[in-house]
């Protein structure tokens, strides 16, 4: 199996530190949505796995309810891949936008994708994720 990463598509070979995964939840949520995979290694570009366990998905959960703002809805799966375990992590694109981290605040904190990369909003960004969750067009400000 090979996948490559994309505006949608993000590639992880183990579980990332707190900030680091909420930080790509958060991008996705706030762009078009997207899938963290984890347990495939993208430089080898083999799946390499990751032990099904309730704790990896408790401690998923609690990085997103303590890290970001407002909380962030997303699917975690495991599925088998090349007899292998990987956690995939579904999350669609928020109608409460923007969403941030807490520690960084609204206008530091947000993230967004841009192709394959994870990127602070500028400040127009910023103000249209603003007016996104707000469902107010640009034209009707």
């Amino acid at each position: 199996m090979e996948w490559i990463e994309s505006e949608r598509l993000e590639l992880k070979k183990g579980l990332p530190t707190g900030k680091k995964l909420v930080t790509e939840i958060i991008a996705f949520a706030n762009t078009r949505g997207g899938r963290l995979i984890i347990g495939y290694d993208e430089k080898t570009q083999s799946v390499v796995g990751i032990t099904p366990n309730q704790r990896t998905e408790e401690k998923i959960a609690n990085y997103v309810m303590d890290l970001c703002s407002p909380a962030i809805s997303y699917s975690p799966t495991y599925q088998t891949v090349e007899d292998k375990h990987v956690l995939v992590l579904e999350v669609p694109e928020s109608l409460n936008k923007p969403h941030f981290l807490k520690s960084e605040g609204l206008d530091g904190g947000t993230y967004i994708k841009v192709g394959s990369t994870t990127r602070k909003a500028d400040q127009h960004k910023l103000a249209a994720l603003i007016r996104q969750g707000r469902n107010i067009s640009y034209d009707s400000e």
